[in-house]
């Protein structure tokens, strides 16, 4: 989360490039947590944070300010979501 922070902040200096590649690396830890990520979380939880990722590197290369911000802001939300349901707790467990 605290890459898509990162990018956020970039993209609000109009680094573009620098947010996209920032993105990209954040993407990237994502992409090596997919299997184990398909084990423990729904599937469908887990597909929207990788459709998220997806919308937010479109409007980071397209240099879409408010749509950029607001896709991360969705998708921080999903991965704090991702770390609720994997953590253990009674409620997960029940």
């Amino acid at each position: 989360r605290e890459q898509l922070q990162q990018a956020d902040a970039q993209a609000q200096s109009e680094a573009w490039t620098e947010a996209v590649d920032t993105l990209a690396g954040s993407y990237d830890d994502w992409s090596e947590s997919q299997t184990y990520l398909h084990i423990v979380a729904r599937h469908d939880t887990v597909d929207d944070a990788e459709a998220m990722y997806r919308r937010a590197i479109a409007f980071g290369e397209t240099e879409e300010l408010s749509e950029f911000h607001a896709e991360l802001s969705d998708l921080r939300d999903q991965l704090r979501l991702i770390a609720e349901m994997e953590a253990l707790n009674i409620r997960n467990v029940l």
